[in-house]
């Protein structure tokens, strides 16, 4: 990160990209200007948790005080009275109420006055989260600065303006955070139920949907109907709404299950809608605590060796788990098939995040590919089996083993293994 961003304060403030930006899809040559009104509340609000002004409390020497304005409470050491953790809330849609601490610490002394060397940000201490790490290593008391320095851009240097701080209660500052954090904050979700692709990748299993919202093209989803239920694949937040909404017009149904390729926020941070909704939750047997905190929440789970298969007379998904666990711990992918498939049928893998076919903003990145294929391989996975990635549009497989020149075997539909071989001909 190299970038520079100055913050406005108050009820008309803003927050302002003065140089560069936070988005990992745009060249680091680009200027982003000011951000939305979410994004420059979730700012200045870490920037107060900062703030020196924060420390005047009274001037009382206790263990910890409470800003109730800025429900921020500060934390001292008892040994040498200084500023050991300032701390606020959140609601996170996995964990439940949260804490999000900077530990504040390494203190030298300058003109006078103490400054922190060292700045952790903890989440859930008491779990161990480390999300950032820094090291100041230049403090300067009372320097000069020009006064135009906090202006922002002006109107000839940006076409962005200023949107004053917003907090609404659907974005709190723990999905904020996510976003922005991981330079992946692209404003509010735009998608529609009114708007909605909604293909069947396999012909023959028209149970099997591929959904694409049109205003917000980022994330895609499966839904697969059974005689006895309706299993969603991936949780993108807010779109589980509109989700939700599409079974229930579309298929008369309630979602039954919902199941992510791994627990990154961005693909599982809706879960807690569909859970809500009454859904069970489809999760690798290594993730259960992960998800605990989710009220109400169910599990069915399966293992990196013996996948959840869940079929009836029209379709099959088996959900197993990726033995290369380079992108996620938890990284998963589903197989879906009719269930007596023949030969020269066509069967699906969906997938995230290890071939993203169609999808600009993503390079192609040969490892994930790789791991993609070598898990294929090993399962038995048709060549002519199709793609679906949450990130871009359907594919053949065969497309990523021309693109790689992957020595890959000459399985057929009837080849999958993983869970025990396919019905292999006749009824169901």
């Amino acid at each position: 990160m190299d970038y520079s961003l100055t913050i406005q304060g108050g009820n008309d403030g803003w927050a302002c990209y003065v140089k560069s930006n936070n988005d990992i899809f745009e060249p680091r040559t680009v200027t982003d200007g000011y951000t939305d009104g979410n994004v420059a509340a979730y700012h200045i609000f870490q920037a107060q948790k900062l703030s020196p002004l924060l420390l005047a409390l009274g001037g009382r020497v206790l263990p910890a005080v409470h800003d109730n304005t800025l429900n921020i409470t500060v934390i001292f050491d008892p040994t040498t009275s200084l500023p050991r953790y300032i701390r606020s809330y959140e609601d996170n849609h996995v964990f439940g109420p949260s804490t999000s601490d900077l530990q504040v610490y390494n203190y030298t002394q300058v003109e006078g006055v103490m400054f922190p060397r060292n700045i952790k940000e903890l989440y859930n201490r008491d779990s161990g989260s480390v999300l950032q790490d820094f090291f100041i290593y230049d403090i300067e008391v009372n320097p000069t600065i020009d006064p135009s320095f906090f202006d922002g851009l002006s109107r000839n240097q940006t076409q962005s303006t200023p949107s004053a701080p917003i907090i609404e209660f659907d974005y709190g500052f723990a999905e904020i955070g996510e976003w922005d954090s991981n330079m992946l904050w692209g404003g509010k979700y735009k998608g529609k139920s009114s708007n909605v692709s909604a293909t069947h990748p396999i012909p023959t299993v028209p149970q099997l949907w591929h959904i694409t919202f049109l205003d917000s093209t980022g994330y895609t989803q499966i839904v697969m109907e059974f005689e006895d239920a309706v299993i969603v694949g991936e949780a993108p937040v807010h779109q589980s709404q509109q989700v939700i909404q599409w079974v229930r017009d579309t298929l008369g149904k309630n979602i039954t299950h919902i199941w992510s390729t791994h627990h990154h926020h961005d693909h599982s941070y809706g879960t807690r809608d569909y859970i809500a909704a009454g859904a069970k939750a489809i999760v690798i047997d290594t993730a259960v605590d992960y998800w605990s905190n989710i009220p109400g929440i169910e599990f069915i789970t399966y293992s990196a060796s013996e996948p959840y298969i869940h079929r009836d007379a029209n379709i099959e998904a088996r959900f197993l788990g990726v033995f290369d666990k380079h992108h996620a711990e938890d990284m998963s992918y589903a197989f879906i098939s009719a269930p007596c498939p023949g030969p020269s049928d066509t069967v699906a893998i969906f997938e995230a995040d290890l071939w993203n076919p169609g999808f600009t903003d993503y390079r192609f990145d040969q490892e994930q590919a790789l791991v993609l294929l070598d898990q294929a391989a090993k399962d038995g996975v048709s060549r002519n089996a199709v793609v679906i990635p949450v990130h871009g549009v359907e594919a053949p497989l065969e497309g990523l083993i021309d693109a790689t020149d992957y020595n890959y075997p000459n399985y057929t539909a009837v080849d999958f293994k993983a869970g025990g071989k396919l019905c292999t001909g006749g009824q169901y």
